[in-house]
């Protein structure tokens, strides 16, 4: 069906908006390797507006489309991270549109092909937005555009030259923070080698750098230098070196004037006043280390008469520790020291040893249960102590004592055992399963602390069975339960009125309060299904106390009292709950009771009058056939089913568009994470690299210390016996700085280890939680997505499952009526159409109505079918065909199946033979 209106609308609409060319585009994203990229972002722009945008899938490719009103340039833009942005130009002046035609759809190109140019992040590139990498010009001869090779060719050799040089320079800059990095640390000839390759660079790019020059002038100047401070150092070495031959041989003047020949080059030297001083120490320490002997033999004579024959451990430990203040004694002595000092602490922890776990025994006692103060399963107390005993026997050294305390804490745990086995049988004797239960299980935990196996292994199985029989306890009270319940129930049921009920209500209520009385129910009443069981009873307990008076009105003679009071007992039913015993009972009295009710006597004149035939309320007659205003209303349907599914699809464009974000900000998080983790690294490992550059350098040190001290001991033996021992004196004392100083890079490597793992665990631990919040905002994104998406779908469901059950609730009211013709069809009731004219009897009469919407779309229709039988008794039959496509029926307005319209709206099946009748009169 046609409506003029709209069309203008449409056409004055359209008129505003201009002729619309809808463009294509599809095509792929590569490299400069002709590599694949996914993620581009791609935005189709006119006048620096942005008419579509779109992404390229993983495989490169995109495909999009946007209308435009004009034939103004139009540009295509492609931008990625990490590569150039590139504009595509597109001249469309020569597109010729036909000028009745209000919508074009042009593919420009066949497939669009961007060629990105990945660029180096530390280069800056600027692409003015008039910078096109490729122009196109529409041809309508050939019904696409054509492309400027000559003007491609030229912006990408511009782009390349250009990103070169800038490379070229960062390279530069890059080689002389090198040279300034060597120079600082005076290494020339590394410093030279960076200059060579800056050089080479200025000159193979042109960049005419003004600051080389100077800087080889500089490092030539430097390596003079350089050569004069090298053989400078190489004599203060030397006579450094001779001194400490003469010095480790104890040939104190000999040394002093070696020494005094680094004055002449290094008069401020400190490390000459070292050795000067050093020389001067090693005349008074003799002195010091024989007062030293002296005092650490009297010492260690003093420590041996108190530890062995008095055994003072306290008094001997304070004794020794005196030892340590003598600092010239040799190693040997220190380490025979701290050995002394342990042996009067281990004396003196064993001593304690014995007394704490005694006094731990003593406490257990106390926390055992017993039939006057039962713990019920508290069992903390107890274990923390056998944690302590186990952690105290383990310290004895001495097997038979350890063997003993093993046995002591045994009887203690036996004993709490007994006590604990006896509560949670109480426990289960009361019902009380789960607590008892509890305690066996913690009783395990206990038990686990036995020394003896065998008593471990014969009380585990014991509490193993009781643990079995409380659970099997457990499950027969539970079916004790539900069959009390079901009994209650059952009987709550069976209560009725009835006479013929055996046994009666009476019976039956006496029977539930018994139950409800008696364990298990009574025992467990603050159950919700015990709770609710009670309410229940007292309803129906209520019901039959308050109505037993009206069920003697049932036998009322006057049957409208009688039928009056059994509706008031079903009311009252309902609202107590009664079982379906009473509820059947009650029906059957009211049924009886209505078949004695006097029936409606037919009056033999007709007191009907006419009825008027009009459409309804906003429907107007369908002029034509029934069947084009079904067709508006089914284009109505797919209309609506297009603007649904426009709907849906612009969500889902909507939700793929945020899932695309999501994804590009989720890789994007990720890179930046994934760099600064391998940057931190990178970093890491040349901590690691220096630090083990100086461990070796150290090592090589202490290395060339020993062998040169291992060197000088042996000259001095031999040219020198008499000293022998002051010499081996100051080996020792050598190697002692040696082993400090070993044990100090030791720990520091360890240290720096120790750190590094940490740091190491520390990112670790953000990198989890960092990607538990971001699986916790995808989730919800998602679940977002996911309600978007089953909106649609869900009201569709709704809105079948809506119209199912009012079509269910129509044929049950339905099925309630037998027959819809009474006694009246006996008296005509004239039925007229809307001029008042009378029906034809015998006969059925149809009229189709329509209502429209606002743009004049048929919504809906309504069938009306007159059926008047030979006697001039009319019926009105209905069918409405909503804006959904979906039918309805009905009978004088009340509701029929639709099997009841196909078979009756006709009037077949009871006209009389002989066709139609004219009515005799038309009142």
């Amino acid at each position: 069906m046609k409506f003029p209106l709209l069309a203008v609308f449409l056409l004055g609409f359209l008129s505003l908006q201009g002729q619309e060319i809808k463009v294509v585009f599809s095509g792929i994203t590569v490299g400069n390797n002709a590599a694949r990229i996914s993620g581009a972002g791609i935005y189709f722009l006119q006048d620096q507006v942005t008419i579509a945008s779109a992404k390229s899938d993983s495989k490169g490719s995109f495909v999009f489309s946007g209308s435009i009103y004009k034939k103004s340039p139009i540009v295509v833009l492609f931008s990625k991270p990490g590569y150039l942005p590139q504009r595509h130009y597109f001249d469309i002046s020569k597109l010729e549109v036909p000028k009745k035609t209000l919508s074009i759809t042009v593919k420009l190109v066949d497939t669009l092909t961007a060629e990105l140019f990945p660029v180096n992040p530390l280069v800056s590139v600027n692409v003015d937005e008039k910078d096109c990498a490729v122009k196109y010009t529409w041809e309508e001869n050939q019904g696409s555009c054509t492309v400027d090779f000559a003007h491609k060719s030229t912006y990408v050799n511009t782009i390349k030259q250009f990103i070169a040089k800038e490379e070229a320079r960062q390279l530069m800059t890059k080689y002389k923070d090198k040279i300034r990095e060597f120079e600082q640390v005076k290494d020339y000839v590394n410093a030279l080698k960076y200059y060579d390759l800056a050089l080479e660079q200025d000159k193979k790019f042109t960049l005419n750098d003004a600051t080389l020059a100077p800087t080889k002038t500089r490092l030539d100047a430097g390596v003079v230098a350089q050569k004069k401070e090298q053989e400078r150092q190489e004599r203060i070495a030397k006579a450094f070196a001779d001194g400490d031959a003469f010095l480790a041989q104890l040939k104190l003047k000999e040394a002093e004037i070696e020494y005094k020949k680094v004055a002449k080059d290094d008069p401020n030297s400190p490390k000459l006043k070292d050795k000067l001083a050093t020389i001067a120490a090693l005349k008074s320490e003799e002195a010091q280390r024989q007062n030293d002997w002296k005092t650490y033999a009297r010492l260690n004579a003093r420590f041996n008469k108190l530890y062995k024959v008095e055994k003072k451990y306290q008094l001997a430990m304070d004794e020794i520790k005196k030892a340590t203040a003598l600092t010239k004694l040799p190693k040997i002595n220190a380490d025979s020291t701290s050995m002394k000092v342990q042996w009067c602490t281990v004396a003196l922890q064993e001593a304690n040893l014995d007394k704490e776990i005694n006094e731990t025994l003593k406490a257990s006692e106390k926390l055992k249960g017993n039939s006057s103060k039962k713990i019920l399963g508290d069992s903390k107390g107890f274990i923390s102590n056998l944690e302590k005993l186990d952690n105290l026997i383990v310290n004895i050294s001495d097997n038979n004592r350890k063997t003993s305390a093993h046995g002591q804490t045994d009887k203690v745990i036996s004993s709490f055992v007994d006590v604990e086995i006896s509560n949670a049988y109480d426990l289960q004797a009361l019902g009380n399963y789960d607590k008892a239960i509890e305690v066996y299980n913690q009783i395990k935990s206990v038990i686990a602390f036995a020394y003896d196996q065998t008593y471990k292994n014969s009380k585990l199985l014991d509490i193993e069975q009781k643990v079995a029989e409380a659970k099997k306890n457990q499950q027969n009270d539970i079916a004790k339960f539900q069959q009390a319940i079901k009994t209650a129930t059952d009987a709550l049921d069976a209560a009725t009125f009835s006479y013929s009920a055996t046994p009666n209500y009476k019976a039956r209520m006496t029977e539930v309060k018994n139950l409800l009385a008696q364990n298990p129910l009574k025992i467990k009443a603050a159950q919700p299904e015990v709770v609710q069981l009670n309410q229940r009873f007292l309803k129906v307990s209520q019901y039959f106390t308050d109505n037993a008076v009206k069920l003697k009105s049932l036998k009322n003679p006057d049957p409208t009292q009688a039928i009056k009071i059994a509706s008031e007992l079903v009311v009252n039913a309902n609202a107590a709950g009664v079982g379906k015993m009473e509820l059947m009972f009650l029906q059957s009295t009211s049924d009886s009771i209505r078949a004695k009710l006097p029936k409606t006597v037919t009056q033999s004149q007709n007191m009907v009058r006419s009825t008027v035939i009009k459409p309804p309320k906003g429907y107007t007659a369908v002029n034509g056939n029934v069947q084009t205003a079904v067709n508006d209303i089914n284009l109505s349907i797919s209309l609506a089913k297009q603007r649904a599914d426009k709907i849906m699809e612009d969500r889902q464009t909507k939700a793929e568009l945020t899932r695309t974000e999501t994804a590009e900000l989720n890789d994007v998080a990720h890179n930046t994470f994934r760099d600064r983790m391998e940057k931190e690294a990178t970093v890491r490992d040349t901590m690691r690299q220096v630090e083990v550059s100086k461990n070796k350098d150290r090592e090589l040190s202490n290395i060339n210390v020993t062998d040169r001290n291992t060197y000088e001991k042996e000259v001095r033996n031999v040219n020198n016996a008499v000293m022998s021992e002051k010499a081996a004196d100051l080996t020792v004392s050598v190697k002692d700085q040696i082993d400090s100083n070993v044990r100090a890079t030791h720990n520091q490597n360890n240290s720096a280890y120790e750190k590094n793992r940490q740091f190491s665990d520390a990112k670790a631990d953000y990198r989890d939680v960092e990607r538990a919040k971001e699986q916790g905002v995808n989730k919800e994104r998602e679940t977002g997505q996911r309600v978007v998406y089953s909106d649609y779908d869900a009201q569709k469901i709704a809105n079948n499952q809506e119209a199912q059950n009012q079509s269910k609730d129509h044929q049950k009211l339905q099925e309630k009526r037998s027959d819809y013709v009474d006694e009246r069809t006996n008296l005509p009731n004239y039925m007229k159409d809307s001029l008042g004219n009378c029906l034809p009897w015998n006969h059925m009469s149809e009229f189709q109505y329509q209502l429209t919407d606002e743009q004049g779309f048929t919504s809906s229709i309504i069938i009306q079918r007159v059926v008047v039988n030979a006697n001039g008794y009319g019926v009105i039959y209905e069918q409405t065909i909503n804006s959904k496509g979906i039918s309805s029926y009905a009978l004088n307005g009340e509701s029929i199946p639709e099997s009841v319209w196909s078979h009756d709206s006709t009037g077949e099946s009871f006209f009389q033979p002989g066709g139609s009748i004219q009515p005799t009169s038309c009142p």
